[in-house]
């Protein structure tokens, strides 16, 4: 299911006991629900029938059965003839039906009446004047699977059955369910009812009913499995109107999946239209739809194709667990852009998504989910969280060009069909896939992208020609952990590296482990700059654009923390930017005066492609990201400082600061290959005589005017922020001013000689 309004966190308002305790499907296994309901009380907004359940044991010798029901009355329960003892408490339906031996069954009747219920969060039973509906799942429920508010069933995602619908309605009215219709009948004073047989096994979640006034618009479609398969969708008329225009493309998501991850295997695909203003829910064959989302327009697509995915993740194979909700969630989210990927030859819709959810995940899931969580232990509050649906897109994403699209998607095809019907939980999932693929290590990829919380980032630190060798470089591999736990192994990285002259070679899937290795790589030149992962092939936590620049103008790169301002340019120039989320590896020597380097952030910057360009590159700092760095310190203290890679030390480069103390940037007039960072240095090294000089104005444009109360000033030297002189042996006879014209902008010391002393004075040249 989708939600179609922000997620917050949920109180769990039902008992967590019940969850941790032995499971009702360890005990039996419900085999066939015939459900029987009379829903004709609107008025009410109440429901009452009876259920059938063929019921297996699972153990030896059980003496009474539990089941779930939760907000309707039981008004008893027989076995054939004969009453059977039963207690119902909450959501608890506990029956006196002993079972001698594994594989025993019988078959009970449990007649019910009542008003169904709301969970409080999302899903449940909804009665308006002309429908009535259920949404299969209760977000603020335990267990989350929400069948239970309408017939009494094993409410867990493990124990899948198969379903007859026999539902009464007003005969101006239908019922629309799970499986195919097999017939209809008039029973008199007015009344009907609907026959539904749904023969493939699924969750009780999955199961469906709508009663209103449906019509039918009905189609088919040629299935690569080689059958005809019918396609159903029901909606009130008014809405039928514009069903056309929003399910247009419906045959092209079916047979992208198809394509993708094998036949579908289902007796129909089938939606219904409901006024449910909150999303969607992927009952099997019958995905409630809400109303408000049919437009007649193709707007809303991305919903259509989302609930289409989970007829292969989510109800073809089902997540063992609610903490592993990215099996059903996390793939048919990627299913949007799988679809987007079919419908837009051309990539720039699937591109821009792909980058879009990427940049989001890092930025807001663990807000919005109110941590860092592991995809297959993601706490039951959060199950439909961000984490889920997203972060598990992004996974699905990344291990897609992990395996390569020809292993991926047949090892998902034969996956799919070996378990359809069945289980999985992460491990189980990736096991199953490796032996598929032949991948051995796909084990290494789950415990580094799923069993653990936050993400992994990819670095070199440098690349050397290796000794005796003309072609070998040694390439030093670093990982780094964005609130993640442990290192990967077997991680495959691709890596674009360039010549001094601008020549281009990209080394794909250069494998190594742990938090640093040196791999080897043969190379056909000494490369000065290298991009990893140029081609955006995962999810990881670094901020990585790659920019053709071939106008002036301004582009900012708003993730990246970083924008050029373009006064000039002689042709198409490519620059690549990463910006990392966390500090860069330490440098071996640091300069005494620089004093503080950024925790938080650090940029790779360098051209892929070059041609003369005169531009403003700027570093955007904030104090609320860049706390621990200015803590104590002023935007005055702040300096960007460079270096090739982690083999050169830090240097101080000239630039100029623009904003106030809260946030904005520094910004330079040259852009070198290399590392970026913010740092603070150390002002008592510059020490200021504010008693005995003054300068004036500060920052300056032409003339910079010094006022000295009690030196006598001998000599004044200007030297760049890396400590540079700028002016070589330069003497200036003192008139009260100083010409600074000749400077470009940035930051400057001033040096001040006199018989006492030296003295220092900053300041910024416009």
């Amino acid at each position: 299911m989708k939600k179609l309004i922000i997620f917050f966190h949920v109180m769990i308002l039902l008992c967590v006991q019940d969850v941790l305790a032995e499971t009702k499907a360890d005990t039996i296994h419900v085999k066939h629900y015939n459900i029987n309901l009379e829903i004709r009380n609107f008025a009410n907004q109440e429901i009452k029938g009876y259920t059938d359940l063929l019921i297996e044991a699972k153990k030896n010798s059980l003496s009474s059965i539990s089941l779930h029901l939760l907000g309707l009355t039981v008004d008893s329960v027989k076995k054939g003839n004969l009453d059977v003892t039963f207690f119902h408490q909450g959501q608890e339906l506990k029956i006196d039906l002993p079972f001698l031996n594994v594989g025993d069954t019988a078959t009970i009747r449990v007649y019910y009446h009542g008003k169904p219920v709301k969970d409080p969060e999302w899903g449940g039973f909804f009665f308006t004047s002309s429908f009535a509906y259920n949404m299969g799942v209760g977000m603020g429920s335990l267990p989350h699977s929400f069948g239970r508010v309408w017939f009494p069933c094993i409410d867990e995602f493990t124990d899948k059955s198969t379903y007859t619908f026999n539902i009464t309605t007003d005969a101006d009215k239908m019922a629309v369910c799970g499986g195919l219709l097999v017939h209809s009948t008039n029973l008199g004073d007015s009344l009907k009812r609907w026959q539904w047989e749904l023969t493939d096994p699924i969750p009780s979640y999955l199961a469906s009913v709508a009663v209103g006034k449906y019509v039918l618009y009905p189609d088919t479609l040629h299935s690569i499995a080689g059958n005809i398969l019918p396609i159903e969708i029901y909606a009130d008329s008014a809405t039928m109107l514009k069903v056309p225009g929003s399910f247009v493309n419906l045959k092209n998501f079916i047979h992208t999946y198809e394509k993708r991850w094998g036949a579908c295997c289902w007796q129909r695909v089938g939606y219904v239209v409901v006024p449910f203003p909150s999303g969607a829910m992927e009952h099997a064959t019958n995905i409630g739809y809400p109303q408000s989302y049919v437009s007649g327009s193709t707007n809303y697509q991305s919903l259509i194709s989302h609930e289409l995915a989970h007829s292969w993740f989510g109800n073809l194979i089902t997540c063992a667990t609610s903490q592993n909700m990215w099996i059903n969630e996390g793939f048919a989210t990627y299913g949007e852009y799988l679809c987007n990927e079919i419908l837009d030859p051309t990539l720039q819709t699937y591109n821009t998504g792909i980058r879009k959810l990427h940049m989001d995940v890092l930025n807001k899931a663990h807000n919005q989910d109110g941590g860092y969580f592991a995809l297959d232990n993601v706490p039951t509050d959060i199950t439909y969280g961000t984490t889920s649906y997203d972060k598990g897109a992004l996974v699905v994403y990344t291990l897609r060009h992990y395996m390569g699209d020809s292993l991926f998607f047949a090892a998902i095809t034969q996956f799919l069909d070996e378990n359809k019907y069945k289980n999985a939980d992460s491990e189980v999932f990736f096991e199953k896939l490796s032996e598929i693929s032949g991948i051995d290590y796909l084990h290494d990829f789950y415990l580094g992208w799923v069993h653990q919380p936050g993400f992994l980032n990819f670095n070199i630190d440098s690349v050397k020609a290796k000794a005796e060798s003309s072609n070998i470089y040694q390439v030093a591999f670093k990982q780094r952990l964005h609130h993640a736990e442990y290192f990967a192994n077997n991680n495959l990285v691709d890596v674009e590296f360039v010549s001094a002259t601008g020549e281009r070679y990209l080394k794909e899937k250069i494998r190594f482990s742990g938090e640093s290795e040196i791999v080897d790589v043969e190379l056909p030149f000494e490369p000065v700059f290298w991009a990893i992962d140029p081609n955006f092939k995962m999810g990881d936590a670094c901020y990585d654009y790659t920019k053709l620049i071939n106008t002036t103008g301004t582009t900012t790169w708003g993730d990246a923390s970083f924008s050029m301002k373009v006064e000039a340019i002689s042709g198409e120039s490519i620059i690549r930017m990463e910006h990392n989320l966390f500090a860069p590896t330490p440098a071996k020597n640091l300069a005494s005066h620089i004093i503080r380097i950024s925790e938080t952030h650090f940029w790779r910057a360098g051209f892929m492609q070059y041609h003369d360009i005169q531009s403003t590159y700027s570093f955007f700092f904030d104090r609320i990201y860049d706390k621990e760095l200015l803590l104590g310190y002023s935007k005055e203290d702040l300096v960007l400082l460079y270096r090739k890679d982690a083999s050169h030390d830090w240097e101080i480069i000239p630039t100029t600061v623009i904003g106030n103390e809260q946030m904005g940037r520094i910004t330079t007039t040259n852009l070198k290959s290399g590392e970026y960072t913010l740092g603070i240095i150390d002002n008592a090294t510059v020490s200021e005589y504010k008693n005995n000089l003054e300068i004036y104005p500060n920052p300056v444009m032409d003339e910079l005017r010094i006022i000295d109360y009690e030196l006598q000033i001998d000599e004044i030297k200007v030297f760049d922020i890396s400590g540079k002189e700028i002016i070589q042996n330069s003497k200036f006879k003192i008139q009260n001013s100083l010409d600074v014209t000749c400077l470009a902008p940035g930051t400057y010391i001033l040096e001040i000689t006199s018989k006492e002393n030296k003295s220092y004075k900053k300041f910024i040249k416009l």
